[in-house]
């Protein structure tokens, strides 16, 4: 199986890797411990990715009102 490291899920998901690491923290991304580094499934980078987050809403086209 081939795993992701932090950086990679970072930039899949589109955030910072301190964000993979919190997400670890609070359970809602699972991580494989090797070391000193944490290693990740994309499948579970997929089910993580899927969730609806909070932040800022994406404009889909036109301007904002």
């Amino acid at each position: 199986m081939t795993l992701l490291t932090t950086q990679q899920v970072a930039d899949a998901l589109g955030i910072q890797p301190t964000s993979v690491r919190k997400l670890v923290e609070r359970g809602k991304l699972t991580a494989r411990r090797y070391g000193v580094a944490l290693m990740f499934a994309p499948r579970d980078v997929a089910r993580a990715g899927a969730r609806p987050g909070k932040g800022r809403p994406v404009l889909t086209g036109g301007k904002a009102k």
